[in-house]
Parts: structure tokens; C-alpha cells; sequence
């Protein structure tokens, strides 16, 4: 007789790395917190995909900030009014898509003093449980945000108003 058909061997597929890909994404936020209370727009800036699909929303800012080159943009005119700034993950959830993947949300607090273009005087905004969301992907030089979005409380709204009033229309 003829010898039985065999079937090709079916290897499962790698587990998925939690702890690693977890671990990434907890250095990931520290250092985007330390670099917020740096100051640095440029170690803000290179914790994102370096891209065009690279997109943030942050409060005050208006509309979603589209590429890096855009990002980086916004954040150096951004931070240059601030004069302190502190931000502290307060805590956060990781949804591990893939080894390469993951999805993060969370809370933050976040002390800002900033200056009003132009003006003399700094204004100091203190925000407790504002919410953010990531998608971060693994680059070749780590852990980066693709998707970053945050919010904040109502009252902080009144923050911005003071810090980038809106113009004077007669």
C-alpha cells in the first residue's frame, strides 16, 4: 500500500513576552515624565515614532499634531512658556497587543507654572487625575508612542484660557 499522507508539522506560535513588553512600557512613561519635567522638547519628541503616522493630542493644543516634525514643532513652542513643569503617572494599564504592540491608559497628575506670551506674570496649573491613552510600538531603539492623546479636568480648561487667551476680536 501506499504510505499515509502526512500532514505538515504546526508549530504554535512564540508566547508573547507580557512581563518584557509590560516593563518597556513602564520606562517608557518614565522617561516621557521625566523629559515633561525637563522641559525637553526633544527628548519628548524622540520617545514618539519618528514618522509621518506619529500623531499626539494635547490639551491646549488644539488639534492633533500630525508627524514629528509637527510634533517636535509644537512642543518647543509649547514648552517654551513653560518655566516648571512636573508630571507624575499616577497609574496605568497595559493591553499587550503583540510582542512588538501594546495599548496603555491611565491617569497623571501634572504641576505646571507657564508664562502667557507676552505677559509678566506666570500662571500655575495643578491638575490631579487627568487621563491619557498610547498606542506604543517596539522601534530598533526601544519602546515609542505611535498615538498619544491626554485630557484634562474642566477647571485646567480655565489654565489655558489664561496661558493662550483666545484673540481680541472688537
Amino acid at each position: 500500500p501506499p504510505p499515509a499522507p502526512t500532514c505538515p508539522e504546526v508549530v504554535p506560535p512564540a508566547p508573547i513576552p507580557q512581563d518584557e513588553v509590560r516593563d518597556g512600557v513602564r520606562r517608557l512613561l518614565e522617561e516621557f515624565a521625566a523629559a515633561v519635567g525637563r522641559r525637553d522638547a526633544e527628548a519628548v519628541a524622540r520617545l514618539h515614532v519618528d514618522g509621518p503616522d506619529t500623531v499626539a493630542i494635547w490639551p491646549g493644543l488644539g488639534e492633533e499634531i500630525v508627524g514629528i516634525e509637527a510634533l517636535r514643532a509644537a512642543l518647543r513652542q509649547e514648552m517654551a512658556h513653560w518655566k516648571s513643569a512636573s508630571l507624575v503617572v499616577t497609574d496605568h494599564d497595559v493591553r499587550v497587543i503583540t510582542s512588538d504592540a501594546a495599548v496603555v491608559w491611565g491617569h497623571y497628575d501634572q504641576e505646571l507654572e507657564a508664562a502667557p506670551p507676552g505677559g509678566r506674570h506666570s500662571v500655575t496649573r495643578r491638575v490631579r487625575g487627568a487621563r491619557f491613552f498610547a498606542l506604543m510600538t517596539r522601534q530598533p531603539d526601544g519602546w515609542k508612542m505611535l498615538i498619544e492623546a491626554g485630557s484634562i479636568p474642566l477647571s485646567a480648561v480655565m489654565f489655558e484660557a489664561l496661558v493662550h487667551p483666545p484673540p481680541f476680536r472688537q
